[in-house]
């Protein structure tokens, strides 16, 4: 039994770690305003008094800049990072958006699906076939490329083979489940919707003329494209028992 890869829902995480940066923001300019206003007080209230007591004003007020300072780099990090991923959050629920739009009585399409510890980012489940899909955010501003060749995927030069594991696992837990109750192999194509990356050249290398290539990576805009243009694999009345036993399987499992 394949094991899970990742266990949250796609964009949850991300959409914590977006309120988790907005509460450490707040706390990063709170201890500065203290100190400000707490400088502020002080020049009215010692400024005209001995020596010791404006030296410590002084070195207060030298403190008080410094934190100043470092609130303003952190608020300049954190408000990037949070426009950023809420950018990225968007673009996610606007493949999901396209995604629905897709619905008719010969195409099923689900998302978050829990399987065996692992999520599945979404489901297609058509006369087209059955796509499991998974699903990657970057930020559009950093420049990221994917390159597959040869068998092997690369992200901004690196090795990242991490991708197609993920996939893998996606595609077995949902086979070993839906071929279990139907008694009958299907052929699960793996897909991949990257978004915010430059996905260079990933149809010639993926060997789309192949009649079945293992793994399919397309960028938020080809992949809707690809899709309308695949050929009728599964008659209407399959469609309709695979999704009656998947939505039964889906229904046991959630009491």
């Amino acid at each position: 039994m394949v094991r899970a890869v990742r266990t949250r829902e796609q964009g949850t995480s991300l959409v914590q770690k977006i309120r988790r940066m907005k509460v450490d923001l707040f706390l990063d300019l709170l201890m500065p305003l203290a100190f400000f206003l707490s400088a502020v007080w002080f020049w009215i209230e010692f400024i005209d008094r001995s020596w010791p007591n404006v030296a410590f004003v002084v070195l207060w007020s030298i403190v008080t800049v410094l934190l100043v300072l470092r609130a303003i780099c952190c608020y300049r990090n954190k408000s990037c990072f949070i426009s950023g991923s809420t950018q990225q959050v968007e673009f996610a629920q606007r493949v999901m958006n396209r995604l629905d739009l897709l619905q008719n009585e010969s195409t099923h399409v689900y998302h978050n699906i829990f399987v065996d510890g692992s999520i599945i980012d979404h489901l297609i489940i058509s006369t087209r076939g059955i796509f499991t899909i998974t699903m990657k955010i970057y930020n559009h501003n950093h420049g990221h490329k994917l390159v597959f060749r040869r068998g092997v995927l690369f992200f901004n030069g690196r090795l990242y083979d991490s991708l197609l594991r993920q996939m893998d696992c996606h595609s077995q837990c949902f086979r070993e489940h839906i071929e279990m109750a139907m008694g009958k192999n299907y052929g699960i194509r793996k897909t991949s919707i990257v978004i915010g990356c430059y996905v260079e050249n990933l149809d010639a290398d993926l060997g789309i003329s192949d009649p079945e290539p293992e793994y399919r990576i397309f960028n938020e805009n080809a992949f809707f494209s690809f899709f309308q243009k695949e050929e009728e694999v599964l008659p209407l009345e399959e469609v309709e028992n695979v999704v009656s036993k998947f939505e039964a399987w889906q229904l046991k499992h959630a009491i």
